[in-house]
């Protein structure tokens, strides 16, 4: 019985025994599950061991940065834009514009920053696309960026291009550097920078999926040879900038999606191959997508509206004037340079809001003060126009276009100009021709032509015109020389207002 008692209790103690050693292994399996996710889970000590690193190799990154735009400083609160750009070559960052733009987007230690323009350093990833001397032979060399600027994901957000053209290898017709859609889907509409030659001049046409003549704008290829240049897209708005200028391209909102994305150096075909080439090198480029606000200034919204007397009158302020009748409200003129639509017969006429109801326009009032960043064609082949009223609150020191600006005002007398700053024109091709009944252009010193590049036939046709000292109008001197105020020493075509 004793014998038989021992038995039966060696069983239990080895049932207990065992039950006892696979809790302890289960136990033991559950702790070293708990010891490996602490270790190596995605809260683990190794991981964030790992991120802390990271962190900490981030924010050392960041300091070193803060430190050179600190040592940047000339003076209290003055920034030098110049010590910035050598002292951040120290830390092997070389890639900031010559000119001033922001932000600016670097990368250093494998993590991206930014620097606003308060010189505020931040961690950013908004630089999609960025390349250093590419060069195109014209026949197929193109790079696919597979970034769709216009798809639907990314058709709300903001970007901008920064590009410097370095060289402009053979002239082709209709070469392109920067194309987003393919042919079938774009027709005649040219997205992109469209290198060509109009009458003879070396021109860029930048529109970014625009319709041809209707939203793009002409500059002359030297413009462009070795500056930076941006077209940037806010609140969708398109606009350009080159010089510090910045000018309205179009409204994009309303644009068609493309699903294409953008190539550099030609555009793609119906069947996605490369046709359109670009040859020439580019010496920098940067595509920048972001759900930020780029640091670009808007330019100011002017409103415009043509009354049945024929006053067409202009205000920055949306103004309205009680004592006439409404005929036409144009609404918002987007500053902008307007340019010559092609039609099929290949005429061109000037984009102008109130092109159609030229005939009708007899005074031209500016209510409050405007600053335009282009007269081109405002006032040409107004016919009936007679004066201006408040020409003083016509802001020029903006203005880089003027040609044809008074083209072909056949009724006007006497124009006075001596509010008009000029220093930054470069376009005054045609800008009183065909003025037969215009006898006096009064201006002051501000009138300037320094910047003036193309002045063809500025006075062709101004057959009454008089000198503020009696120099009348000769068939042989029509251009630029004879845009200045008329002396003895220096004959001109313009009269010093002096009160």
């Amino acid at each position: 019985m004793q014998m038989n008692n021992m038995k039966k209790s060696l069983k239990t103690s080895k049932g207990i025994t065992l039950i006892a050693l696979v809790i302890t292994i289960i136990v033991l399996l559950i702790l070293a599950a708990v010891s490996i996710s602490i270790l190596a889970g995605d809260n683990g000590i190794v991981t964030r061991t790992v991120n802390s690193k990271k962190l900490t190799d981030e924010a050392s990154a960041l300091e070193e940065i803060q430190l050179q735009v600190l040592g940047s400083y000339s003076g209290i609160n003055n920034r030098n834009y110049k010590d910035l750009k050598n002292n951040l070559k120290k830390l092997g960052i070389s890639n900031l514009y010559d000119e001033e733009i922001y932000p600016i987007y670097l990368k250093y230690k494998s993590y991206d920053f930014k620097i606003d323009k308060y010189w505020k350093v931040t961690r950013s990833n908004e630089v999609v696309y960025a390349a250093d001397n590419l060069t195109f032979n014209g026949t197929s060399d193109y790079v696919n960026t597979n970034i769709k600027l216009f798809n639907e994901e990314n058709f709300d957000k903001n970007f901008q291009i920064r590009i410097i053209v370095d060289e402009f290898g053979k002239d082709l017709d209709n070469q392109p550097t920067l194309i987003n859609s393919k042919y079938e889907e774009a027709s005649l509409q040219w997205p992109g920078f469209v290198f060509r030659n109009i009458n003879g001049l070396k021109k860029v046409s930048i529109s970014m999926n625009g319709l041809t003549g209707k939203n793009e704008i002409d500059l002359l290829k030297s413009e462009l040879k070795k500056k930076l240049f941006t077209i940037t897209r806010i609140n969708g708005h398109l606009y350009y900038n080159l010089n510090g200028q910045t000018e309205w391209i179009y409204d994009a909102k309303s644009s068609v999606k493309f699903d294409t994305p953008v190539t550099i150096g030609c555009s793609l075909d119906s069947q996605g191959n490369p046709f359109r080439f670009f040859n020439g090198k580019i010496s920098k480029i940067e595509i920048i997508l972001t759900n930020d606000n780029m640091d670009v200034e808007e330019s100011q919204l002017i409103y415009a509206k043509l009354y049945s007397d024929g006053t067409l009158a202009f205000s920055g302020e949306d103004q309205i004037l009680n004592n006439k009748n409404l005929k036409i409200d144009y609404g918002i003129v987007y500053n902008r340079r307007y340019v010559r639509e092609r039609t099929e017969e290949n005429n061109t006429f000037p984009l102008i809001p109130w092109h159609e109801q030229r005939g009708q326009i007899k005074t031209v009032s500016f209510l409050d003060e405007i600053y335009p960043i282009g007269l081109r064609s405002w006032f040409a082949n107004c016919e009936n126009l007679e004066r201006f009223e408040n020409i003083n609150n016509l802001n020029t020191s903006k203005v880089v276009d003027m040609t044809d600006c008074f083209f072909n005002c056949k009724k006007l007398n006497v124009i006075d100009l001596s509010n008009f700053d000029t220093r930054n024109v470069r376009y005054m091709g045609s800008l009183f021709s065909k003025c037969t009944n215009l006898k006096t252009i009064y201006v002051s010193n501000k009138f300037s032509t320094a910047s003036v590049s193309v002045t063809t036939y500025m006075f062709s046709g101004c057959t009454s015109i008089v000198g503020g000292n009696g120099t009348t109008y000769n068939p042989l001197n029509i251009d630029i020389t004879y845009a200045r105020i008329d002396e003895a020493s220096t004959p001109g075509y313009f009269t010093l207002k002096t009160d």
